[in-house]
């Protein structure tokens, strides 16, 4: 059984869409201890509970999920936050410049690491791989007899990648991950189980990526490549996993 100790660390990705669709993930970027630490997280799942009586019971029970809204506070503001999760510009003053253009808010991955009592690994990590983040809540007061600091507080909505797939957790033995990891779940049509398959991006991919058994996501759903030379416009990934 692991045993969450405490907040280890916040990190994010960018998320970058072409104009199919299609998407992939950047590096893994964990934010600083001292200026970006995580203080504070909470999610709630978004979503009704339809419940279907019949003679004076409940005979079915249908849950439908539509996310999770979560609660993030932050040890300070950070100027590369304000840009890559909110979409704010920087000034040639040096300053963060917060306007209306019109623009859709930034895509990112949320990631949640947390540090493990009493367990054979280091760290659980949280990944909430489809996300939006609001303007963070701001307050500031005087000084009085004690040192009592403000800390900025993000509302980040997580929505449904387009496989459906909302949080991956994950264990890691002593490092971090550098990039998204992403599982599917996949039906052995032959016996009925679920088995889970691990999706990496391929980083350089080279050569046939047919005969290297590399694959595509497509639609939502990975499926080998048929390329025999590599496509500089696509994203490859290679499966783990039974």
């Amino acid at each position: 059984m692991s045993i969450t100790k405490s907040i280890a660390k916040i990190g994010w990705a960018p998320i970058f869409e072409d104009t199919n669709g299609n998407f992939s993930y950047g590096a893994v970027n964990w934010l600083p201890d001292v200026t970006g630490g995580g203080r504070e997280i909470s999610s709630a799942p978004q979503g009704e509970t339809k419940e279907i009586y019949a003679n004076g019971k409940c005979v079915v029970s249908v849950g439908e999920k539509a996310g999770y809204d979560v609660t993030l506070t932050l040890m300070s503001l950070l100027d590369d936050i304000e840009v890559a999760w909110l979409g704010n510009k920087r000034t040639t003053t040096g300053g963060i410049l917060e306007a209306s253009d019109d623009k859709p808010t930034p895509r990112i991955a949320l990631l949640a690491a947390y540090e493990l009592f009493n367990s054979d690994t280091k760290y659980k990590v949280e990944t909430y791989f489809y996300c939006t983040a609001q303007d963070p809540t701001r307050s500031a007061k005087t000084k009085e007899k004690s040192f009592d600091p403000d800390f900025p507080q993000y509302t980040i909505k997580s929505m449904p990648r387009p496989d459906n797939c909302y949080i991956l957790n994950t264990e890691y033995v002593n490092e971090l991950p550098s990039e998204i990891v992403l599982p599917t779940v996949v039906t052995d049509s032959s016996s009925g189980s679920a088995q889970t398959y691990t999706y990496t991006e391929v980083s350089n991919p080279s050569g046939n990526p047919s005969t290297k058994n590399y694959y595509e996501l497509v639609g939502g759903t990975y499926v080998l490549s048929e390329d025999t030379s590599v496509d500089s416009e696509k994203t490859y990934y290679t499966r783990s996993g039974s």
